[in-house]
């Protein structure tokens, strides 16, 4: 009995004190060149850059949305309401949630929901497509 106690107690002991690897070496070592972390990786990170051109990349991207933040309402091109926009400093949601790769280039704020293509042009105006249908965005003020 005090045998299997202590075999029991001393495999645990092992199995507790072992290091648990749960990512590879080598995308380890891409998350410490790139200085990103799991968290951060894909996100505000990019693991194939050196950890300056990502400070760099963060350093233009800390500008956010500013122009745009608001709330904005989606027309169609017959003017009916069909949606709502709300874009923060850092972020772009519809229907409280986050929209994908929104990006701020050229005085412009440009993402996509599902197959819709949004143009915000200015901080009043923008507009939208998905193939056969079209409209415009107003900033509600």
């Amino acid at each position: 009995m005090n045998k299997t106690w202590l075999f029991t107690t001393l495999t645990l002991a092992l199995v507790a004190a072992a290091p648990a690897h749960a990512i590879s070496a080598k995308y380890r070592e891409q998350l410490e060149r790139s200085g990103c972390t799991q968290m951060t990786d894909g996100i505000t990170c990019d693991i194939h850059k050196t950890k300056a051109e990502n400070a760099d990349a963060a350093q233009h991207a800390s500008s956010g949305f500013g122009p745009w933040v608001g709330t904005w309402y989606v027309y169609t091109e017959y003017g009916d309401k069909i949606d709502e926009i709300t874009v923060t400093a850092k972020t772009v949601k519809t229907h409280g949630h986050l929209v994908e790769e929104a990006k701020a280039s050229q005085g412009k704020l440009t993402f996509r929901v599902k197959s819709s293509a949004f143009t915000l042009n200015d901080a009043f105006n923008g507009v939208w497509a998905n193939g056969s249908q079209r409209g415009t965005l107003q900033k509600v003020l």
